[in-house]
């Protein structure tokens, strides 16, 4: 027997509902301004709020970014920070979504947790498939995704007393490493693409965080990946 879908919302509803975007990510998704421990730039100079304001009234932009948060492991250290385990609770508290974008993978770098570029790769594939489920989604459809590849680490970061202590050595080539492996990962799961690092970098400062005009020129990009998959 076919099972209708069922629709919470009446036509005049649907069409009045806004277009929801969630922006799931970690520190440069947060906000972290570089150099700085835990400071974050304002609604007006983070990338998500700037692409609120570039999408219009007719969307809705959820900031769902994290410090420190991984792809899909559980570490001792920091066990309140595994993203495939917060993905699911974020979406449903976001519902119902049109898209979501998918920016992890920085902090899979670190040295202590031992992990190859591939497989960091393979955990931000894996957090990007978990959210392409109908339930999240508006009448029944999954949302879209968009994995982004987040700017890669610059060498310049073992200069930086926290991000040094913070990721060890190696990190900038793990990020590097995942970043070949990624597009490839997105396509097999059905994702849209987005490499962050073909148009910002990461700031002077510490290596790893994205500084204010790298925001803007993002919210920039992102704005226009958003109207293509949801015009």
């Amino acid at each position: 027997m076919r099972r209708e879908t069922v629709s919470f919302f009446d036509e005049r509803e649907r069409k009045n509902m806004k277009k929801t975007v969630l922006c799931f990510g970690d520190s440069n998704t947060w906000g972290w301004i570089p150099g700085k421990n835990r400071q974050r730039f304002d609604e007006t100079q983070r990338w998500p709020m700037l692409l609120q304001e570039r999408l219009g009234n007719g969307y809705y932009v959820v900031e769902a970014g994290q410090n420190g948060r991984f792809t899909v492991w559980d570490d001792e250290l920091e066990p309140e920070k595994c993203g495939l385990k917060h993905l699911v609770p974020t979406m449903q508290c976001a519902f119902p979504l049109d898209l979501v974008i998918i920016m992890l993978g920085t902090n899979d770098c670190r040295d202590r947790l031992r992990l190859s570029g591939y497989h960091i790769a393979m955990g931000a594939a894996a957090v990007a498939k978990k959210a392409i489920q109908p339930k999240f989604g508006r009448d029944g459809n999954p949302p879209k995704i968009l994995l982004v590849c987040p700017p890669p680490i610059r060498p310049c970061y073992m200069q930086d007393e926290f991000a040094r202590l913070t990721y060890g050595p190696g990190a900038d080539l793990r990020a590097e490493e995942m970043r070949k492996y990624l597009p490839a990962m997105a396509e097999e799961c059905g994702c849209a693409y987005l490499d962050a690092g073909s148009y910002v970098h990461t700031s002077d400062d510490d290596g790893v965080h994205m500084d204010q005009e790298a925001h803007r020129v993002l919210a920039g990009v992102m704005w226009m990946k958003t109207e293509e998959l949801l015009r």
